[in-house]
């Protein structure tokens, strides 16, 4: 029992300390992709998520396309909902890292366990 208190008071921690939106604003180029742990090979110089004032993001996804949408951060997730032809859709990311320079985010893509590694430019 006391190693779940402290396990969570680190983590709280951890979440208390800058993880919010304003430091997650700005430029953040896609190093990365592992489908179920093994990488993707995409062409990454073009894969970028931009996060801007006002809670709203830029994105250019795998196939080159732009998107444009909102964000809200609740650690340990990031929300991010996008308006295409079928409706608005809202995915939870969830945040495995992120300190001022580097972001690390697992999402559910139909089953698949999606990790996308991100630095800021």
């Amino acid at each position: 029992m006391i190693k779940n208190i402290i396990l969570g008071m680190l983590i709280m921690s951890i979440f208390s300390c800058g993880q919010d939106g304003n430091q997650l604003l700005g430029r953040w180029k896609v190093v990365g992709i592992k489908d179920a742990g093994q990488s993707l090979d995409f062409d990454m110089d073009s894969i970028y998520f931009e996060f801007r004032e006002g809670d709203s993001f830029l994105m250019t996804d795998t196939y080159g396309k732009k998107i444009m949408g909102a964000f809200k951060m609740e650690p340990p997730y990031l929300y991010i909902s996008t308006f295409e032809r079928e409706g608005e859709s809202k995915k939870p990311l969830e945040i495995l890292k992120f300190t001022p320079d580097t972001l690390e985010l697992l999402m559910n893509r139909n089953g698949v366990k999606r990790t996308i590694y991100l630095q800021k430019r």
